[in-house]
Order: structure tokens, then C-alpha cells, then sequence
């Protein structure tokens, strides 16, 4: 069995910090400002679809029932424990108790996402036709995205389908694990390009796309692609255990944020950087909170 690839999860790892500092909403005339804007447009232009291209690598090429079945569960088990974690953490944070209330199914979504995918994908690639029935699935989404319908996060499993595929059929190339320079610049200036040219607003939880589906499937994927390469230039243990990790920062962040915003007020760049780094720690400190010597819920 192949062991872990480094540079993979230090770019889960940076995906992550992105995530975090995305979720890090400043206030006031800040929240407004282009350099506020410009920069959230940037994480929001890639980060999430970086995940779901990862998560598509290691989708096996094989047509195994067993590791599907097992996978699923997996997933199922994710979304139960961090949705009680979730509804824990409201009710201590905002005395909410609702078992149905969506701040403590906000992050969530992303498991249900790849869970939905995880099916889709095991379910039709082993059928004859299976490239065009994706296409269906995809279309699909794109016509759910331009309603706004989520469908129990179905439509936005559509719409993140192709970024899962294209980890799925590039994995022999992204799994190299030698830097390719070429693909570093040219993707970093397509995206550049893309970003500048026809970026708009958008949110993938709640499956609303404004920016032309083309270049916003090309942006993300450059976007992903850039970032990839390049962490194969560097190695760091901390960002691979956290990215090894990083479905804990991933469910842990919002309770995280509500608290800090309770004390911290947000209304200048540096300040939000500063505060996104100290939520990024935290974050990764609560990791042995789910995985330690007596429990373990990735196993």
C-alpha cells in the first residue's frame, strides 16, 4: 500500500487555513473594503473545489462493494458525530438547542457533499456509459446552481462532481510527486487571468454560482492545480499532520470563530489575518480532542 504523499496533505493543510480565514467575517466598513473582498474572492475561487479534486485521487480505480460500503460508513459516521458536536457547541455558544438549527450543520455540508459523491462515483463508474451519466449528473447540478436548490446538498454535489473526477482521472499525474514548474506558472496565470477577468461572487454551501460555469469549473481547477504544485516544493510536518487531519479543523472552526468574534472585534486586514492564524492553530490543537491513544473516530 502506497504510503501518504507529503505533499498532498500540506496542501490540505493550506486549504484549510483558507477555509478558516474565510469564515473569519470582519465588521464594519471592513467587511466592504476591496481589499477585503478581493481577498475572500481569491479563497472563495478554489479552496473548497481543491478538497473534493484531492478527495477524487484516492477514489480506488477498482469496483469494490466492501471499500464503498465501508467508505460510506465512514462518511456516515462523520456527519453524526460532528453534527452532535455541532449542536453541542451551539447550544453552549448561542443557547440555541435546536436539534434542526443550520449553524450547527454549516461546515457539514461538505461531508454530505462527498458522501453524495463518494455513492454517485462507486455506484456509476462501473457501468459502460458511465462518462456520459456523469455529464447528466453534472448538467443536472448546473441547472440546480442557477435555481439556488440544494436538494439535501445534492445540487451541489453535481456542481463539485467534476472537480472529484478530475482528481479521480489525473491521479497518476498529480500524484507525482516531482514539481512541474510549467504547470506551477501556467496555472497560477490562468487562474490570475480567470480571477480578474470573470470572477463573481459565490457560496458552494448554499449552491449559489453567479460567475459563467466554464470559467468558473477552469478557475478553480488552475486554482487547485497551482496550489498543488506548489507544495511538492516544500515539506512541513506540522502542515502534514494537520492536513492529514483536517477534517477536525474542518467540523471544530465555526463554535471556534463565534467565540473569538464575541471578544474580537474585526476592522482591519492585519487584524484578520492575525486572528484567522490563532483560529488556524486552535483549530489544529483540537485534533487530539477526536483522535487520541483511547479513541480514535477516523478509524
Amino acid at each position: 500500500m502506497m504510503g501518504r504523499l507529503t505533499y498532498i496533505d500540506n496542501a490540505k493543510a493550506i486549504g484549510m487555513m483558507l477555509i478558516v480565514a474565510s469564515h473569519v467575517i470582519p465588521s464594519g466598513d471592513m467587511s466592504q473594503s476591496v481589499i477585503y473582498k478581493t481577498w475572500d474572492g481569491i479563497l472563495n475561487s478554489f479552496y473548497v473545489p481543491l478538497f473534493f479534486l484531492l478527495s477524487g485521487v484516492f477514489e480506488p480505480t477498482d469496483v469494490d462493494d466492501k471499500k464503498l460500503l465501508k467508505r460510506v460508513i465512514k462518511l456516515i459516521k462523520f456527519c453524526a458525530v460532528f453534527y452532535v458536536f455541532g449542536v453541542i457547541m451551539d447550544g453552549i455558544v448561542h443557547n440555541n438547542w435546536i436539534l434542526t438549527s443550520f449553524k450547527s450543520q454549516t461546515t457539514i455540508w461538505f461531508l454530505i457533499v462527498l458522501l453524495w459523491i463518494t455513492i454517485i462515483v462507486g455506484l456509476i463508474k462501473r457501468l459502460r456509459w458511465h462518462n456520459a451519466i456523469f455529464l447528466i449528473f453534472v448538467s443536472g447540478g448546473v441547472m440546480l446552481a442557477f435555481k439556488h436548490m440544494s436538494l439535501l446538498y445534492f445540487g451541489q454535489a453535481c456542481i463539485c462532481l467534476p472537480f472529484y473526477l478530475i482528481g479521480y482521472y489525473g491521479k497518476e499525474y498529480i500524484k507525482r510527486e516531482k514539481a512541474d514548474l510549467r504547470i506551477l506558472g501556467g496555472s497560477f496565470i490562468i487562474w490570475l487571468l480567470l480571477f480578474v477577468e470573470f470572477y463573481c461572487p459565490q457560496n458552494l454551501s448554499i449552491n449559489l454560482i453567479e460567475q459563467n460555469f466554464i470559467t468558473f469549473y477552469i478557475e478553480a481547477v488552475m486554482g487547485s492545480l497551482f496550489v498543488i504544485e506548489l507544495c511538492k516544493l516544500f515539506s512541513s510536518c506540522i502542515f502534514c499532520y494537520y492536513g492529514r487531519n483536517s477534517i477536525v479543523p474542518m467540523m471544530v472552526q465555526l463554535p471556534l470563530i463565534w467565540i473569538m468574534m464575541k471578544f474580537v472585534k474585526i476592522e482591519s486586514f492585519p487584524v484578520h489575518l492575525v486572528s484567522s492564524l490563532i483560529l488556524c492553530v486552535i483549530c489544529g490543537l483540537c485534533i487530539p480532542i477526536f483522535r487520541n491513544k483511547y479513541y480514535d473516530i477516523f478509524k
